[in-house]
């Protein structure tokens, strides 16, 4: 088991000149964020002006402001995307290690909705399942696995015009943990939280086999 004094150690001398690097390059995203932010609105905001002093249709007025959220999402994408890739390569990988030689991390991966289901902590249908951050391994005689995960189901609706209307309700969202005790029981046992037997949902969830 790793030391306070480890932890600060390690932090000192190998993750602070990459946090440091990593958060120079952040500030140059959030400056190239402004530069294409600050114009986009300007021009959306000058749209909306010229639609509005024309008198013109207001499902027209949110072609403009509709069309500034997508240009900035998009920048945000591609100016992000490496940024996340290489912080969770460079920072989060040698954490894991850190914390125990025998665990993996995969960025990508995370537990799969079949063992989500196996737990039968949850027992809603699951119409929309994902997730990241998987790190598993084995730590001491106990295997264990854990990630990020969201998992939804949805339901539609119709208005008095007809009109359908679909809806995204969370299951679950959270670190989800696996763990093998490697103890040999007959019948099963599920760990809920105390709040489970009200709401059947939380922010952490376990099973054990």
């Amino acid at each position: 088991m790793k030391s306070l004094n480890d932890l600060r150690e390690f932090y000192l001398k190998t993750l602070r000149p990459d946090l440091k690097i990593l958060d120079d390059r952040r500030k140059k995203i959030v400056r190239k964020l402004l530069l294409i932010g600050v114009p986009t609105f300007i021009v959306v905001g000058l749209c909306l002006l010229v639609i509005l002093a024309n008198e013109l249709e207001i499902n027209v007025v949110f072609v403009p402001f509709f069309l500034g959220i997508a240009v900035m999402a998009i920048a945000y994408h591609f100016l992000t995307k490496k940024f996340i890739a290489d912080f969770k390569s460079s920072i989060i990988q040698r954490i894991v290690r850190f914390v125990d030689e025998n665990l993996r991390y995969l960025s990508s991966a995370c537990v799969s909705e079949s063992e989500f289901k196996a737990s039968r902590i949850f027992r809603h249908r699951i119409d929309r399942y994902r997730g990241d951050d998987l790190v598993q391994g084995r730590i001491g005689k106990t295997d264990v696995k854990f990630s990020e995960v969201h998992a939804e189901y949805k339901t539609e609706t119709r208005d008095s015009k007809g009109n359908r209307r679909t809806q995204w309700h969370t299951i679950f969202k959270g670190l989800f943990y696996i763990a093998d005790f490697n103890k040999h029981i007959r019948g099963e046992i599920v760990i809920l939280p105390d709040t489970a037997e009200r709401l059947f949902d939380g922010w952490v969830g376990s099973c054990s086999r």
